[in-house]
């Protein structure tokens, strides 16, 4: 393959063979056509790879690349260093691009003239179908974008977005992610070095299937142990960046966050429960607050929470 091309769409995939084609065909889809698509077989081990094999064979700008089994921000930077386009464009295997993604994201990059571009996804899951809105829309600085991924209720994962390639391939992470929750929270902490201006708009550039076996489904099961190990990660990036101190409020209502609502076992002699309980929250919301003092009482809480989840639905 020879030749540059605007983007690249990349597509890690592993034990994907019920949704890989779904996926592709959105691709295949797209308004525009100057794109290539790098799929990347993290190792899988079931029918994915023939799939993609034979959309590689219909199509001249589709490749794959092979790797062993390390996790998907492992596959994804993979992709992203393989990648020939002025700008890429990441795509989960589960999930679908509408027909004019590519063509909104280039336009919403370049208008911007910035780095790295989000809009809005679709949450697909069967009954609601809801549009998940960002609450900031406009540009921001890369100091701003870090701090706005630290901060709770946002929505800029590693999807619906598109990235300037030399921003995203100077910002390698060498980090085995199995089994890791919020990967992509430690991506945008490492790429935000890398950025000037960064474009977040509501327009819908993506589609986000829910699948019950996925780890962000099953959120509420992750372990003390899984959280511990992300957090610990986060905190040496931060201190990496030497950002700690003027970050640890946000990061400190993270952790409540996600030992409020992430954690069925509440294993009160865990070092990392007894780490977030001598938190001293008094610069966070008043919110945080009130969730730090009732995960004193790990059984009430869990009853307050199943209640309100109860009521939501």
């Amino acid at each position: 393959m020879s030749g540059v091309v605007t983007i690249s769409v990349v597509i890690p995939f592993y034990r994907n063979e019920h949704t890989l084609a779904r996926c592709l065909d959105s691709v295949a889809g797209q308004t525009m056509r100057d794109f290539e698509v790098v799929m990347v077989d993290d190792g899988s081990p079931d029918g994915s790879p023939a799939i993609a094999q034979d959309y590689a064979g219909r199509y001249a700008m589709w490749r794959i690349v092979r790797q062993e089994n390390k996790g998907l921000l492992r596959a994804r930077m993979t992709g992203w260093q393989n990648a020939m386009g002025q700008y890429v464009v990441p795509l989960d295997a589960d999930d679908t691009l509408p027909p004019n993604a590519l063509e909104t994201l280039l336009r919403l990059i370049t208008d911007g003239d910035a780095q790295l571009a989000y809009g809005a996804y679709r949450r697909i899951d069967g009954v609601k179908n809801p549009m998940l809105r960002h609450r900031f829309t406009g540009t921001m600085s890369g100091e701003e974008f870090l701090r706005y991924n630290l901060a709770l209720n946002t929505h800029c994962g590693a999807c619906y977005c598109i990235m300037r390639r030399d921003a995203v391939q100077a910002a390698d992470f060498d980090l085995d992610s199995r089994g890791l929750p919020a990967e992509d929270l430690l991506f945008n902490v490492r790429l935000s070095q890398r950025l000037q201006r960064v474009v977040i708009s509501n327009e819908h550039v993506y589609n986000y299937y829910v699948n019950p076996a996925s780890l962000t489904a099953q959120a509420s099961y992750s372990t003390l142990d899984r959280l511990q190990r992300f957090f610990t990660l986060l905190s040496r990036e931060l201190q990496r960046q030497g950002l700690t101190e003027q970050v640890s409020h946000l990061v400190d209502a993270l952790e409540v966050d996600r030992l409020a609502f992430y954690v069925d076992d509440y294993d009160t002699a865990h070092p990392w429960y007894r780490h977030v309980m001598s938190l001293d929250c008094s610069r966070c919301t008043v919110k945080t607050r009130l969730l730090h003092t009732l995960l004193r009482a790990p059984r009430l809480w869990k009853a307050l929470r199943t209640a309100y989840r109860r009521m939501k639905n």
